[in-house]
């Protein structure tokens, strides 16, 4: 499996235009020899992996749930039966428990991202009911702050 990295910033630099010239090439190359593709992630809280058009205006916890799901669709639709894999959240129990100094910065816009985490799955699920999507955090592996927050919210879907 190719892994595609589409952080916010690359895909869309400027709000509402895309550019997926990365992903494209990861993709095409990919198709071209007979390769399946994870593309990762869709939503992350690292900042610096977001735009500054993003980080840098006051949105409203509404307007920013309506650019996340535009993001998630947007991608996902454009890749539809292309892409086999998608990593939709990536370290939303290790950020927003902020272990290793880590901040979420959707988290702390929009409130806890763990309750959101069901509207991103739902948003990239909808735009391809056929594509793998998947829950990424590190430091699960055994049994610490980071798995015990992933089995109790798994746990409570």
């Amino acid at each position: 499996t190719i892994d595609g990295g589409i952080h916010f910033a690359d895909v869309q630099p400027e709000q509402g235009k895309y550019d997926f010239s990365k992903a494209d090439r990861v993709v095409d190359f990919a198709e071209k020899n007979s390769m399946p593709v994870q593309l990762h992630h869709l939503i992350w809280g690292d900042d610096s992996r977001l735009p500054g058009w993003l980080t840098e205006d006051d949105f409203t916890k509404q307007e920013l749930e309506d650019i996340q799901r535009d993001h998630i669709e947007t991608i996902v639709k454009r890749y539809k039966g292309r892409v086999q894999e998608y990593t939709v959240s990536n370290e939303a129990f290790t950020e927003n428990q902020n272990i290793y100094g880590l901040t979420d910065w959707w988290a702390d816009k929009t409130g806890n991202n763990l309750e959101h985490i069901d509207k991103y799955f739902r948003w990239a699920h909808e735009a391809d009911p056929v594509a793998v999507l998947i829950l990424n955090d590190f430091n699960n592996e055994t049994k610490n702050s980071v798995s015990d927050a992933m089995y109790e919210y798994i746990k409570g879907a």
